[in-house]
C-alpha cells in the first residue's frame, strides 16, 4: 500500500512514525526537471522531485525527493533527498530517511530520524532517532527514543 490509499496508524510498537494517510484525491507533482521560484499552495498530496525555492504548502502529505529552499507546511513529510535547506511544520508525522540532510528546524507531532537534521527539533509528541540518525540541534519533546549508534549534539528537554 501507498502513501496515499488509506488511513493507517501513526506508530508501531517500536515506536517508529508512519505517514498519515487520509484519502485525499489530488496528488500534485513537481517533476524533477522543474524548477520553481515562488510558493506552492495546494489542498491536495505534494510530491516534489524538482526544485522549489519558496515556500511549499500542503493540506496532505508531502514527499520531497528533490530541493526546497524556504518552509514547509503540510499535515505529513517523508524526505529523502541527498540535501534541502528548509523549516518544516508539519502537523503530524515527519520522516527523515537514511541519505538526508535536512538544514532547519523541524516543528512536528512526532519524528522519525534516519538520516541527518541540522537544526532543532520540537516534537509534541516522540522524537525517534534510529541507528543511521544523526541531530546537530536541541532537542524537545513529550518522549525520546534513540537506538545504539544515533548522534545527538546537543540538549534535549522534555515536555
Amino acid at each position: 500500500m501507498g502513501i496515499f490509499e488509506e488511513k493507517k496508524s501513526i506508530a508501531e510498537p517500536t515506536g517508529e512514525v508512519k505517514m498519515s494517510t487520509d484519502i485525499i484525491s489530488e496528488v500534485a507533482v513537481v517533476s524533477s526537471s522543474t524548477k520553481i521560484e515562488g510558493n506552492i499552495r495546494t489542498d491536495g498530496h505534494l510530491i516534489v522531485n524538482g526544485d522549489v525555492q519558496g515556500n511549499v504548502s500542503s493540506r496532505g502529505n508531502l514527499i520531497l525527493t528533490g530541493n526546497a529552499f524556504g518552509e514547509i507546511y503540510c499535515e505529513s513529510l517523508l524526505v529523502e533527498t541527498p540535501e534541502s535547506n528548509a523549516d518544516i511544520i508539519a502537523e503530524q508525522n515527519v520522516i527523515v530517511k537514511e541519505g538526508t540532510v535536512l538544514k532547519g528546524n523541524v516543528h512536528c507531532k512526532n519524528i522519525t530520524v534516519l538520516g541527518t537534521v541540522v537544526g532543532d527539533i520540537t516534537a509534541t509528541g516522540s522524537v525517534v532517532l534510529k541507528a543511521t540518525a544523526v541531530v546537530n540541534g536541541n532537542v524537545i519533546a513529550k518522549r525520546i527514543g534513540m537506538e545504539n549508534g544515533a548522534k545527538l549534539n546537543g540538549a534535549v528537554e522534555m515536555k
